[in-house]
């Protein structure tokens, strides 16, 4: 298990041994002046932390727009990108990566990261892959989200419906449904194949 705090610093916990290990996600400025040390702190907050299917890799994204890809114990830092939200395909292949310009790019991390395709949209604060790793949920806590497709690169739809802004978004298992949480309290489900709201809305108590 990984966990990440404000202070850029990455834990790693052994469920078994309950030993953890610590490395961080940026280094500290050198020589920070007073007047930059809270804009300092601010950098080092981790946003998120996102295991491969396979537990090979680690991805980390902080406040200072870099996402670092490491192997599975984050004994090794193997890759530096850019961005603030990740997702790792279901099937292992692809992370995605996305920043507060509206640009989400997706790699092929099968070796050496390849960028394979850019999405240019709305911020994506959130990335949640279809089961069959064939289209992305981008969410940027609006009141609409938005799926793509990933193997033309096209927009299928925006779903909307949302009275407030959107917090989570994820597929069921079988990639029927959608459910989009929101901050206005309810919890809307949405067909998958035609985009259209369900009959059911649940009300989040």
């Amino acid at each position: 298990m990984a966990t990440g705090n404000a202070g850029g610093t990455i834990c790693l916990w052994n469920l078994i041994t309950k030993q953890t290990r610590t490395v961080l996600h940026s280094e500290p400025a050198k020589n920070a002046q007073p007047a930059s040390q809270e804009l300092e702190l601010r950098r080092r907050v981790v946003h998120a932390l996102a295991f491969s299917p396979s537990g090979k890799f680690l991805a980390s994204a902080g406040a200072d727009g870099v996402v670092n890809l490491w192997d599975g114990q984050a004994e090794r830092k193997l890759f530096k990108l850019l961005g603030h939200s990740i997702a790792f395909s279901p099937d292992g292949r692809i992370l995605a990566t996305g920043s507060p310009d509206g640009v989400v790019k997706l790699w092929d991390i099968a070796s050496r990261p390849r960028e394979i395709n850019t999405i240019k949209g709305p911020t994506g604060w959130d990335l949640v892959f279809s089961p069959d790793s064939r289209r992305l949920i981008i969410s940027n806590y609006d009141k609409a989200f938005a799926i793509w497709d990933l193997s033309t690169g096209q927009r299928l739809a925006v779903l909307k419906g949302h009275q407030a802004s959107i917090e989570s978004v994820a597929f069921s298992p079988d990639g029927t449904i959608l459910a989009s949480a929101s901050t206005d309290k309810t919890v809307r489900l949405w067909r998958a194949a035609t985009r259209a709201e369900a009959d059911a809305e649940i009300i989040a108590k």
